[in-house]
């Protein structure tokens, strides 16, 4: 299996997605995660009226390939004949199907599912049956539907191949990415998956419109800076962010915790800093002693002088440019000239992040 499947899920979930707006076709039958909710409820319930060691542990096996199924997108043919070794609990995956995917489940979720199956030895060591879903696929089907009426969503609602689409559109308005949903799921081709959502003319134009607004605050801003979030830290009020551009460049801000987590970003999300011009401050000599958080060494490349202010370019060793807007009168205090060796300090709380 080529790349991760981790890594296509990296950040997904905390970036500002537009994939939100989509919208599932009529003829698309699948429950909302409410439904999926009220469904679940309902299985749970069930289980809990079951009397008597044999029939609890044969409802306990059907709730474990509900949330099997509901977790993965899997097939009902799939999961019956699933191996308990498939189910990795230490590294929170399923793996499925012929040729073998990893499906990344939620740990709590991918612990449940194996107590509901496990025979004996505890949580820290289960013994699993060697087909722990091998469950009659009819039997299976009437209890689906049974659930299904009891949680008010309608029979034909609880069908196997209902959950399989609800995964997917699920993990699609949730920002997954489609070519990561295909795979989850086993698709041949990128259609089977498409078909079932769809984006409505007025979302298409919002998800364009903010593309070109990034696109031409990334081209015309001064002092921007866009890369990837390589470490995030978190205090009680402030948190640090650390940005690393495509050269190489890294930029830490200190932003507010709100902030945070109104932009939503996470380690491996992409942002883009901006620093407004007359917050970059330059100095001479040896290596500043200064807690700005950012200090890069560079060189002038171009000076432009007015009546009252100054603007000077400086080409960092990254081969980024800055520019700087400062008092006229302290080119001459600083004598900053083209080919001038200069340092660029720029306070962590001075840079703005935006997400992208």
């Amino acid at each position: 299996m080529e790349g991760s499947l981790e890594t296509l899920f990296a950040g997904v979930a905390s970036r500002a997605n537009p994939a939100g707006m989509l919208t599932i076709p009529d003829e698309v039958r699948c429950l909302d995660t409410n439904d999926l909710e009220k469904l679940e409820s309902a299985f749970r319930a069930w289980v809990a009226k079951g009397r008597g060691a044999g029939v609890t542990l044969a409802r306990r096996r059907i709730l474990a390939l509900f949330l099997l199924l509901r977790h993965t997108g899997a097939r009902l043919g799939e999961a019956s004949g699933l191996e308990g070794r498939s189910l990795v609990l230490e590294k929170g995956l399923v793996r499925l199907g012929t040729p073998p995917r990893d499906v990344l489940v939620a740990e709590t979720v991918l612990a449940e599912i194996v107590g509901l199956v496990t025979t004996g030895g505890g949580r820290e060591s289960p013994v699993l049956p060697e087909y722990p879903f091998a469950v009659d696929p009819g039997h299976v089907r009437r209890k689906f539907y049974a659930c299904a009426e009891a949680a008010g969503l309608g029979r034909e609602m609880g069908s196997p191949s209902v959950l399989r689409r609800s995964r997917a559109v699920e993990l699609l308005r949730g920002g997954v990415p489609l070519p990561a949903v295909q795979r989850l799921l086993g698709h041949g081709n990128a259609e089977l998956t498409a078909a079932y959502v769809a984006v409505p003319d007025d979302a298409m134009r919002r998800m364009v419109g903010d593309a070109l607004d990034r696109e031409q605050r990334r081209s015309s801003a001064r002092n921007a800076f866009f890369g990837r979030v390589e470490d995030v830290r978190i205090g009680d009020v402030q948190a640090s962010v650390r940005l690393q551009t495509p050269t190489g460049l890294e930029v830490l801000a200190i932003i507010t915790n709100d902030s945070l987590e109104a932009l939503g970003l996470a380690r491996g999300a992409y942002a883009l800093a901006e620093v407004k011009a007359p917050w970059v401050v330059l100095q001479r000599g040896e290596h500043p002693r200064s807690s700005a958080g950012n200090v890069y060494p560079g060189e002038v490349v171009r000076v432009r002088k007015g009546a009252v202010s100054a603007e000077v370019i400086v080409r960092l060793d990254a081969g980024t440019e800055v520019c700087a807007v400062l008092a006229a009168d302290t080119l001459a205090t600083l004598e900053l000239c083209d080919g001038a060796h200069v340092w660029v300090v720029i306070n962590a709380l001075s840079v703005i992040l935006n997400a992208v």
